[in-house]
Order: C-alpha cells, then sequence, then structure tokens
C-alpha cells in the first residue's frame, strides 16, 4: 500500500509515469515501479542541483 508521504513527494511528471504502469493483477509490482520513479526524479534533481552548485562556485 502506497503511504502519504510517498505520495507528496509526487509530480505532474511521476503520475503520468505511474498512471501508465498501473497493473492492477500485481499491485507490488506497480508499487515497486513507482519507487523506481521517484528514485529516478530524486537522482535528476542531484545532478541538477549539483550542476547548479558547480556553475555558482565556477562564476566566483
Amino acid at each position: 500500500m502506497l503511504n502519504k508521504n510517498l505520495l507528496r513527494k509526487l509530480d505532474i511528471q511521476d503520475v503520468a509515469i505511474f498512471l501508465s504502469l498501473i497493473d492492477t493483477n500485481n499491485a507490488r509490482l506497480t508499487a515497486e515501479r513507482l519507487r523506481t520513479c521517484l528514485k529516478s526524479r530524486e537522482l535528476r534533481q542531484d545532478k541538477a542541483k549539483t550542476a547548479e552548485e558547480a556553475e555558482f562556485t565556477s562564476g566566483k
């Protein structure tokens, strides 16, 4: 079962991906796919933040 904290982390892109992955025959697999989507999003955000920090540091 998905918890509220996990759902609060979703953005529109994640919801679209999640809805495309819904598998009514296998809810556990769907939850795993959602976790994968969220992890992927977190990695993208971390990369963007790191690039932004590097740009800021090199601009000094």
